[in-house]
């Protein structure tokens, strides 16, 4: 982790809320801007000061009255906001002045209810209110010299930036090169290639930079994969204005490497923070910088590897940035509006324990407290916490009434008496939710829905563990699924097709003392990506529809439905956990039954099946109805939705629930599948969404595996074909290894399409083919420390199951034979509790018991003494961990059970 070493300063905190009084007038020459302003805006322009007793005014959201706005005024020594509203003045913040002796930017932020001011890229002050959305706006200058011109009013949404660099090698598409070179670098044949498009960075002398996106982008977070074959620094970029003005996120490679995050002002670099350990050269990696408000955050693989806290900064493009003058290779970049907090309750604390400060004078405008006292305390060691006393219900509020899908989060550290929770969806005392302690059982917990003022309880837990000891409390809202967690455990679950939106906070009741750490709201995405299934490059080439292709991944199968024999479409992947299946309903179908849950694809009774027809949708219990709901489908087509989560299942048209069902004792199959009573359905209109599935097609950078052994890029299969280019690993004087860098736990599946690379000066396949290999629950440096799955090894012939590399089951066929030239070998192995089996196109080699199951956790393909391409790789686990630590040392080399033989 990073140590953060420098903070720029402090925003200007409002010193207390003086007595109303009428507002003054606004200037009589005040200029009007022609465009309105709703929600979120920025306001620039080239401001100076007027001197003496001269100010600048600029009006904000001025109602159609024009009695209720929002006045900024600018002076040489002070700045002040405040809210006008039917003739009386509310002051929000104060700040310092801004120049009077020359013209400098001056920018208004507006962000849902917060109000920033920046001049000369400077935070000046920062304020809180949501009265008025939308309005007019504009400015006066009052006084001698005072100046304001080149104004422009910028409306803001939300940021969504990509680019795999898919085009020709001459276009920087959205990119500006801003030093060095920069071109796009594509493979021959793009179009017949699995991942053809790179962006490549090389600098000539210095560093080089290139830069996309607008000057009004803040609170964002970009990342991109990058590699690069040297030692030289790579990066991203944040907030950059000009040449002289940015954030830089910079890794340097090898044994001297580390991390740097700096920010440069007017050219000169700050040091934020940094740390040892380099990257490896020729390995891809995820880089990520995030900037929201005052706390910037860089990941590497999704690994917080460095933060810090700074003023808030004006925002700016986001950037690619390389070092040396080895080639960098940039792919995948993505940029996105972040919304999440993160608040230590340490950041604003006074220097020493003697005293403590009040939440809502350490974060003005930020919190808002409804009842009790909120003071921020230093920890024995050395952390904060925010600590509230009250002889009633209180609670400690943040964010906007318009909060949806989100998770809020806070560790509980001491509660002497009473109750003590979270907050969520609050819209006013009579209308939220709270996640809290019991008052009567300190080791049970519950939701609490309140409606008109009153309380009830609608879902009740127990707390894992022993009650003594810190715990963090969860709770999140999903698409009106609300769920709570103890210690990552989930406790409850409530489904309220009402749910609304609101802030989230802290709650206690009757409490001596209550101690909350670490308060954390993040948002997720408002709908599921689905399980990949079709890679277009390649799903229209014959030898390649049992992979490429959406019919690929469903298996029909005649099963009794409804007392009816019919054929049902399973996914070939198991589903374990929460799954979500979506498919089209036609006017012209009668019935589209959806499973979820089934232990047996012969038997879809086995788990829960949703029938939708067109009048009802009805949820069935291994062929027992349990709810049932009508709706209209005479406008067609639907999209109809399973939902299974925890122990609820909702059923969805067009993204409105119909149904739900809270099931107690859930069913544990990981079958999904489908049938249609009559017409038809196209299965690539038939979504599976699950976070227990990872699909890689290897059409973007292999950021999620590390080499140990071998050469893996994308490269050509047939010497006869050069066409076609697929991602492959060789290494023909020993092992190529390549592990993900996932974490896999419990029952786990792995499937993958793999073939034989062609290598014509060594003979016939059958003379050279060989080992086509998956590793489960090993250490991530050994293949012989987990379960080893071998095809066509020991020179092609035979196959085999190792348990740490001993053969513990093995069969003599099926083998490579010389008729593979186009062939490609659906390989799949399963881990289901003490049980193993492999199979080789759907039929099952050798399978073996082990009654001390192999506790490791990673997973890895290989090959020895052979080229492979490996075009889809899929796997299934009951539990999916992050990715692999950036500060641990892996061996660069994994050795195998065949040592220096053959």
């Amino acid at each position: 982790m990073l140590v953060a070493c420098a903070r720029l300063g402090m925003a200007a905190k409002n010193s207390g809320w003086p007595a109303l009084q009428k507002a003054p007038s606004l200037p009589t020459d005040i200029t009007l801007l022609d465009e309105g302003v709703v929600g979120d805006y920025d306001l620039r322009s080239n401001c100076r000061a007027p001197v003496g007793r001269g100010q600048l005014v600029f009006v904000l959201n001025r109602q159609k009255t024009g009695e209720n706005y929002y006045r900024l005024t600018l002076a040489g020594r002070r700045s002040e906001l405040t809210r006008v509203q039917l003739g009386l003045e509310i002051p929000l913040a104060v700040g310092p002045g801004t120049s009077v002796r020359r013209v400098a930017p001056l920018l208004i932020r507006r962000r849902g209810s917060q109000f920033q001011v920046f001049a000369n890229s400077r935070l000046l002050m920062t304020a809180y209110d949501g009265t008025y959305s939308e309005g007019v706006a504009g400015f006066s200058v009052a006084g001698g010299r005072g100046r304001v011109d080149r104004v422009q009013l910028q409306p803001v949404q939300p940021i969504i930036f990509q680019d795999d660099f898919m085009r020709v090698e001459d276009d920087d598409g959205d990119w500006q090169p801003v030093s060095g070179k920069w071109r796009v670098r594509s493979l021959d044949n793009p179009l017949r290639s699995a991942n053809a498009f790179t962006y490549v960075g090389q600098a000539r002398r210095g560093n080089a930079i290139s830069v996309a996106g607008h000057w009004f982008w803040s609170d964002y977070r970009v990342q991109s994969a990058a590699m690069s074959d040297g030692s030289d620094g790579i990066g991203l970029i944040t907030c950059y204005r000009d040449r002289g003005n940015y954030l830089l996120f910079e890794w340097t490679g090898g044994n001297g490497g580390g991390r740097r995050l700096t920010l440069f002002r007017s050219g000169r670099p700050q040091l934020l923070a940094q740390s040892a350990g380099g990257y490896l050269s020729g390995q891809w990696y995820d880089l990520s910088l995030s900037v929201r408000g005052e706390r910037v955050e860089a990941r590497i693989d999704g690994q917080v590897v460095g933060e810090a806290h700074i003023d808030a900064l004006p925002g700016g493009m986001i950037g690619l940035f390389a070092a040396g003058q080895d080639e960098v290779y940039f792919d995948d970049v993505t940029c996105g509006s972040v919304h999440d907090i993160a608040i230590d309750f340490r950041t604003g604390l006074p220097p020493t324990s003697q005293f403590s400060a009040l939440l809502s004078e350490t974060y003005p405008g930020r919190w808002q407290e409804m009842g009790g006292k909120w003071q921020l305390v230093e920890n024995k060691d050395g952390g904060g916490s925010c600590r509230v006393q009250t002889a009633s219900a209180a609670r400690a509020l943040t964010g906007e009434p318009t909060w949806n899908d989100y998770q809020v989060s806070a560790t509980i550290r001491r509660v002497r008496s009473g109750m003590a929770g979270l907050c969520l969806l609050y819209q006013n005392e009579g209308d939220h939710y709270l996640f809290r302690t019991s008052r009567n059982r300190p080791d049970a917990c519950e939701l609490v829905r309140v409606s008109d003022g009153q309380e009830s309880v609608v879902a009740t837990g127990i707390v894992p563990g022993a009650s003594d000891k810190p715990r963090r409390f969860t709770a999140s809202v999903d698409r009106n699924l609300l769920s709570a967690s103890v210690d990552e455990s989930r406790v409850l679950q409530y489904f309220d097709p009402a749910a609304g939106s609101g802030r989230a906070g802290l709650y206690a009741e009757d409490c001596d003392e209550a101690l909350f750490e670490d308060f954390q709201v993040s948002f997720t995405s408002a709908e599921p990506q689905p399980v990949f299934t079709v890679h277009e490059v390649f799903e229209g080439e014959v030898s390649m529809t049992n992979w490429a292709a959406a019919q690929s991944d469903w298996e029909t199968k005649k099963a009794t439905v409804n007392g009816l024999q019919t054929d049902v479409n399973w996914h070939r992947a198991p589903f374990p956990g929460d799954v979500e299946i979506e498919a089209e309903f036609l006017p012209e179908q009668k019935t589209v039954t959806l499973f979820a849950g089934a232990t047996d694809a012969t038997m879809p009774s086995s788990g829960y099946a949703l029938e939708v027809n067109r009048e009802s949708m009805i949820l069935y219990r291994q062929d027992r109805e349990i709810q049932r709901s009508s709706w209209d489908a005479e406008d067609g087509p639907h999209l109809i939705r399973l939902r299974k989560s925890g122990e609820t299942l909702i059923g969805v048209v067009d993204a409105r629930a119909v149904l739900s069902f809270i099931d107690r004792e859930p069913l544990r199959g990981d079958r999904v599948g489908w049938c249609v009573a009559a017409g038809s359905l196209d299965k690539e209109r038939v979504q599976v969404y699950s976070d227990h599935v990872i699909t890689d097609t290897f059409r973007r950078a292999v950021s999620d595996w590390r080499t140990a052994g071998g050469e893996w890029a994308v490269s050509k299969r047939w010497q006869c074909d050069p066409r076609w280019s697929f991602f492959s690993g060789d290494n023909f004087d020993g092992p190529a290894v390549l592990w993900n860098k996932h974490s896999f736990s419990g029952d786990i599946t792995v499937e993958f399409a793999a073939g034989i690379k062609m290598q014509r000066d060594r003979g016939a396949y059958m003379d050279y083919g060989r080992d086509i290999n998956i590793s489960l629950c090993a250490d991530g440096k050994s293949v012989d420390s987990g379960y080893t799955f071998v095809f066509a090894g020991w020179g092609n012939t035979r196959n085999a199951i190792l348990r740490k590399g001993e053969v513990v089951a093995e069969s003599k066929t099926p083998l490579l034979t010389e008729d593979i030239h186009r062939k490609w070998f659906l390989i799949r192995a399963e881990k289901k509790g003490e049980r193993l089996r492999f199979f080789i196109d759907d039929a099952l080699v050798c399978e073996y018991e082990d009654i001390l199951p192999l506790l490791g956790d990673r997973l890895s393909l290989w090959t020895y003494r052979c080229g492979i391409m490996v075009s889809r790789f899929r796997v299934s686990a009951e539990d999916i961990g992050l990715k692999e630590s950036p500060n641990v040392s892996w061996p660069t080399v994994s050795q195998t059970f065949y040592g220096a033989g053959s």
